[in-house]
């Protein structure tokens, strides 16, 4: 079963797309999206569909996905009021996404794993796995539940 996650950035969409292009290993897929690259990067234990969208303008397809995500994470009832209102903050702040598709279900041990915590930590980014929004140390910052792996 395929795996879905979504990092937020608030990076320049240039500056990532020249790293992704510089690693090598990912070969640049075709797309009717011109707002869209899409790279897949093969593993030992599977590979990463990794696309790359980045916000034209207010209002476009990238700002009604960042606030499809808001809207999920204002609609949670929590005790934790700073970590949620950082991660809408940070959500309105960004600026580029990066899709990840896994072609099969993965751990933290595997190196899909590693080699998405890289990307966020070298772009500073949060990540969204359609249930919570999750740190570039793999912690859970707000689940769907309304609980965090992160003190307030």
């Amino acid at each position: 079963m395929s795996q879905y996650r979504t990092i937020f950035i608030n990076n320049s969409y240039n500056n990532i797309l020249s790293y992704l292009e510089r690693i090598g290993t990912l070969e640049l897929e075709d797309d009717d999206d011109n707002n869209v690259r899409t790279f897949e990067k093969l593993f030992s234990n599977g590979k990463l569909k990794v696309s790359l969208k980045k916000q034209v303008e207010r209002g476009d397809k990238f700002s009604f996905m960042v606030l499809g995500v808001c809207n999920f994470f204002e609609n949670i009832e929590t005790k934790f009021k700073n970590q949620k209102q950082t991660i809408i903050n940070q959500l309105l702040d960004c600026e580029t996404a990066i899709g990840i598709v896994a072609d099969s279900n993965f751990t933290e041990t595997d190196e899909r794993a590693t080699f998405i915590y890289n990307l966020m930590e070298m772009f500073d980014g949060i990540m969204f796995d359609g249930q919570g929004m999750i740190d570039k140390k793999g912690k859970v910052i707000l689940d769907h539940d309304g609980s965090s792996e992160i003190a307030n």
